[in-house]
């Protein structure tokens, strides 16, 4: 009976464990940004996931990144490159939610953004659990 109690306490440890580093993996790096001309930041990472969200392709259960902006930006693109699949770039952020497919490998969302925080979620809308390489840069 020991024994039995002995190894469900070490299952039990070794699960907790596991879990941690597992949701650890996954949560995404906050990089703040603030207006720089010729800022430049190439990320990189894995696209797809499987949760779908019925118009922007399969996503994981976190984003990739997170970005903040202290202050407006009156122009910055965010872009990412894939190679293969069928990529999707999804940004939620003070402004709402937007996404856009890849044409040839490559999406990117260009404009005004606003002061706050953004999720961006690299998709694909091959199915579930599809994923590829991809490179993410961020540019002003």
């Amino acid at each position: 009976m020991l024994q039995i109690k002995s190894l469900l306490k070490t299952l039990f440890s070794t699960a907790i464990a596991v879990s941690f580093l597992h949701a650890g993996a996954t949560l995404a790096e906050t990089i703040a940004i603030r207006p720089q001309s010729g800022y430049n930041k190439t990320l990189n990472g894995l696209s797809g996931g499987n949760v779908n969200t019925n118009d922007c392709g399969f996503i994981s259960n976190s984003p990739n990144h997170v970005i903040t902006l202290d202050t407006d930006i009156d122009s910055m693109e965010i872009k990412i490159n894939v190679a293969g699949g069928e990529p999707t770039l999804l940004i939620e952020g003070p402004d709402g939610r937007f996404c856009t497919r890849a044409i040839n490998g490559e999406a990117n969302i260009t404009g005004y953004w606003p002061a706050g925080e953004y999720t961006i979620i690299v998709g694909d809308r091959l199915g579930a659990n599809s994923q590829f390489n991809y490179t993410l840069s961020i540019r002003q």
